[in-house]
């Protein structure tokens, strides 16, 4: 049963405080129109997106050991992966997971370092291709294991910031 109630209003029909009770025919059950006790709704509101400023999308640098070491067994029983294949793997996810919109290059190094772009380069569809590709030819055949200088090349502040560049937590720049 639903109750309306009228105020009285200047040349309104409605006696102050008088209530108009509505009979339904039915009383009202909870559930769906085919008897279910629950039902999911989701709402999918028309908002417009608010697209991210390239300062905003952040920045992903990646860098992958390509030592010889790497190109040895996970474990020394057989049949494991190779360390090097495992790498690329773990990196094709990362590079399939990244923001449109976001910057990112990969650095390899082993006795030396090359990195994929001179600077970091704007997350598409095309650079993802093309690093996908670059990094499925990945070999375990740069020598040895000098990590330092790709790290100073990337920790080195780009010689134009048009968008955030934040370095991790104990970065330190060189005396």
């Amino acid at each position: 049963m639903w109750c309306c109630a009228g105020k009285r209003r200047t040349g309104a029909g409605l006696a102050a405080g008088v209530s108009l009770p509505i009979l339904t025919e039915h009383a009202h059950h909870v559930g769906t129109l085919m008897g279910d006790p629950v039902a999911m709704v989701t709402l999918l509101p028309n908002i417009p997106e608010a697209g991210l400023a390239q300062s905003q999308a952040g920045e992903f640098i990646f860098l992958l050991d390509r030592s010889g070491s790497m190109g040895c067994p996970m474990d020394s029983s057989t049949g494991h992966p190779l360390r090097i294949d495992s790498a690329k793997d773990t990196l094709v996810l990362l590079l399939k997971s990244l923001p449109l919109g976001c910057y990112f290059n990969i650095y390899s190094f082993g006795s030396n370092f090359k990195s994929f772009y001179p600077q970091s380069v704007e997350y598409t569809q095309g650079t993802m291709a093309d690093s996908l590709k670059r990094v499925q030819s990945f070999q375990a055949d740069l020598g040895g294991t000098e990590i330092l200088r790709p790290l100073q090349a990337i920790s080195a502040p780009p010689a134009t910031t048009s968008h955030l560049w934040q370095p991790l937590p104990g970065w330190a720049p060189s005396p």
